[in-house]
C-alpha cells in the first residue's frame, strides 16, 4: 500500500469516553477472521486495510441510496495504538448500547446462516404478534430456548462472573488471546462493577493473565513486587488451571518463592 497516502488516525482524548463516530450511528458485530488477505478502502480518501470478512461486510452493507454510519472496530479504534486500544475495548458495551441499530455480519450465505435467518425469520413473526413491550421479550425469551444446554439456560451468564464467563467462552477463537479476556470484562458481573481489571494491550499476554488472577484471586492490581505471579503462562495453561485457580497459584508460590513471599498463605 501506499504509504504517502495512507489514512494517518487522529488522536483521541483518552481521558474521556470518546469514540472516533459521531451520533446517531449503528455498530457492526462480525468475525475479524483468520485469512491473510487484506483489501484496500478509503477513508476521507486516504487508503487502509481491512481483513477480507470485513471487506465483505461493508460491500454487503453498503446502501446505495443514502448514507450509513456505523461504528466499526477495526477502523475506528487505531490498531497501532495500544493505549487506544485498550480504552476503546474498555467501552466496549457502553459504544453497543449506545448503538440505534446493532447489525450481525456472520459471512456469506450458507446452510447454516440460511437456516438461522429462517428461525430468525419465524421468532420475528412469532414476536410481532405481541403487544408493545412484549415483542422485544419474546426475542429474549426464543434465544434462551434457542442457547439452554446441558449447563441452564444462557440467560444464566447474563449475571456471570469473570471465572464464569472464562471458563464457558475462553476457547473462543481470538487473533490475539487478550481479547479472549478483555471482550468478558463488560459483560461479567463482577468485572464491570470494578476498575481493578481494566484492556490493556501495553502489556503482554502473560502479563495480562497475571493482571487476570490478581483480581480473581484477590480482587486487586496486579503488582509482581508485592505478589508475584507466573507470567510466562501461556493461555491454555491459564484456561486448564481455572477451575483449581487457588491451589495451582498456591502451589506455584510454595515451588518457586513462597519463603520470600508468606502473603500467599
Amino acid at each position: 500500500m501506499d504509504h504517502e497516502n495512507q489514512y494517518n488516525y487522529q488522536r483521541i482524548d483518552l481521558s474521556t469516553d470518546a469514540i472516533r463516530l459521531g451520533v446517531p450511528y449503528g455498530a457492526l458485530s462480525y468475525t475479524w477472521g483468520d485469512s491473510p488477505d487484506a483489501y484496500e478502502i478509503f477513508i476521507n480518501d486516504r487508503k487502509s486495510l481491512v481483513k477480507e470478512n470485513l471487506h465483505m461486510a461493508l460491500l454487503a452493507l453498503r446502501q446505495t441510496d443514502e448514507d450509513r454510519l456505523l461504528w466499526i472496530d477495526a477502523i475506528c479504534i487505531d490498531q497501532d495504538n495500544d493505549k487506544e486500544k485498550g480504552h476503546q475495548v474498555g467501552q466496549m458495551r457502553q459504544i453497543y448500547e449506545n448503538a440505534e441499530q446493532v447489525l450481525i455480519w456472520l459471512g456469506p450465505s450458507n446452510r447454516g446462516i440460511d437456516s438461522l435467518m429462517d428461525l430468525a425469520r419465524r421468532w420475528d413473526y412469532q414476536t410481532s404478534q405481541r403487544p408493545g413491550a412484549h415483542r422485544a421479550q419474546g426475542w429474549i425469551d426464543s434465544w434462551i430456548k434457542l442457547t439452554a444446554d446441558e449447563t441452564g439456560p444462557y440467560k444464566e451468564e447474563l449475571t456471570a462472573n469473570l471465572e464464569t464467563l472464562l471458563v464457558k467462552f475462553g476457547t473462543s477463537k481470538a487473533t490475539d488471546h487478550r481479547d479472549n479476556i478483555y471482550a468478558l470484562l463488560g459483560i461479567a458481573s463482577d468485572a464491570r462493577a470494578s476498575n481493578t481489571l481494566r484492556p490493556n494491550y501495553q502489556v503482554s499476554l502473560g502479563r495480562a493473565i497475571c493482571h487476570t488472577i490478581s483480581f480473581l484471586l484477590f480482587d486487586e492490581a496486579y503488582d509482581p513486587s508485592a505478589r508475584p505471579l507466573p507470567e510466562d503462562m501461556d493461555f491454555t495453561t491459564f484456561l486448564r488451571i481455572l477451575p483449581k485457580l487457588s491451589d495451582y497459584i498456591l502451589g506455584w508460590a510454595l515451588q518457586t518463592s513462597a519463603p520470600r513471599h508468606p502473603s500467599f498463605y
